[in-house]
């Protein structure tokens, strides 16, 4: 962070001090949690070596501390994922994740728009007629807990890319 680094990615063992350094730069942790909860699910169907899913040990758990001193700190959260194949079908239930790190349904959607948004330097927040926006409507109340945690692709209705309708 001392040499211009904004974001962190996976950041599965955050502790306290870094977070402090974090916060103090204005950097992002880039956190990827439902990776390793698809890993230890599905890693050897979808063709990973055992030895290699059993590396996955804690870091679901410690992602969820990790999201927690993030919070802690001041230290915005972004999505990721880094799903691959067969895997990235469950892209939407990282937000549940967030929700299991003590997140709200508004801080947890907030990590994939406005924080996502802020970390590359882009302006977010506003939908109205004359700005060109990206913008996914769905079926659901998103900002509820029920809502965030059920959300699928299925419940995607429309989807709005620069501004023009691509689905």
């Amino acid at each position: 962070m001392k040499l211009g680094v904004r974001s962190i990615e996976h950041g599965n063992y955050l502790d306290d001090e870094s977070a402090k350094d974090m916060a103090a730069a204005g950097a992002a942790l880039s956190q990827t949690i439902i990776t390793y909860v698809a890993l230890r699910s599905d890693g050897e169907r979808c063709g990973m070596p055992a030895d290699l899913v059993a590396k996955v040990g804690n870091l679901v758990d410690a992602g969820l501390r990790s999201v927690a001193v993030a919070q802690r700190h001041g230290v915005p959260v972004t999505y990721g994922t880094d799903l691959l194949g067969d895997m990235r079908t469950r892209q939407l239930e990282g937000f549940g994740l967030l929700l299991d790190a003590g997140m709200t349904p508004r801080e947890a959607l907030a990590t994939a728009t406005g924080n996502a948004a802020a970390l590359l330097g882009l302006n977010a927040g506003a939908v109205r007629r004359g700005l060109l926006c990206d913008l996914v409507v769905v079926n659901v109340n998103p900002l509820t807990e029920a809502g965030l945690r059920g959300l699928r692709e299925e419940n995607v209705e429309r989807v709005f890319v620069g501004g023009r309708r691509a689905l």
